[in-house]
């Protein structure tokens, strides 16, 4: 149950039943997609096809790779906006703590997980974060490493019932799609590379 600040401020998601975006016509999305990318046009349809039969839009945790100027950040957003998905992206790049998974409601500055707050913002229970430049992420663990806190947050036994520190009860983040950006998979967990769909993009030059 929430407390009864964060009933105040979460009242118009507390206990509602959210909307779930259906899956839209797969072919039409893929013309589009790849009239706007057409160097990506076999990898966007590898990660359409994971749509096929879903009964809901919901990408599986994906980890785009390559070349600076590849395209990969508007490749994710447009890929989310056409399945319908309201995107958040979220800059990896020189994070130096884990606040992606929210933060304690006994501080002042406390936020919930970036997902909920999608969400909230959206009202809707399927959204999409990009991770942008997951590979630059800090490495040092002394607030926590963006890294962990993804893997924490992806894991599907978690993201069912995962205990947000803000507003110190379990939220469902089940249905959230998740992509992340890198240049290169060097430096990433190995823990979140096996739970990837890793797709490497080629340059629009290649």
């Amino acid at each position: 149950h929430l407390n009864t600040s964060a009933q105040k401020e979460w009242k118009t998601v507390a206990g509602a039943l959210l909307p779930l975006t259906p899956v839209p016509d797969l072919a039409e999305a893929s013309t589009t997609l790849s009239r706007e990318f057409p160097h990506l046009r076999s990898e966007i349809d590898g990660i359409l096809r994971t749509q096929v039969g879903r009964p809901y839009a919901r990408l599986p945790f994906t980890i785009l790779v390559g070349e600076p100027g590849a395209g990969k950040t508007r490749a994710a957003r447009r890929l989310c906006e056409i399945l319908g998905l309201p995107v958040t992206v979220y800059s990896a790049a020189g994070s130096a703590d884990g606040s992606i998974i929210g933060t304690s409601r006994q501080w002042n500055s406390s936020r919930a997980c970036v997902p909920l707050q999608a969400i909230q913002r959206d009202l809707r229970a399927t959204v999409a974060i990009v991770v942008d430049e997951l590979d630059k992420a800090g490495s040092r663990s002394d607030n926590g490493r963006i890294v962990d806190g993804l893997l924490t947050l992806i894991e599907p036994e978690n993201a069912s019932r995962y205990h947000d520190p803000s507003l110190e009860c379990p939220v469902d983040i089940s249905p959230v799609s998740w992509i992340a950006t890198a240049n290169s998979l060097a430096g990433i967990p190995q823990a979140l590379l096996d739970r990837a769909r890793i797709v490497h993009m080629p340059s629009p030059r290649d």
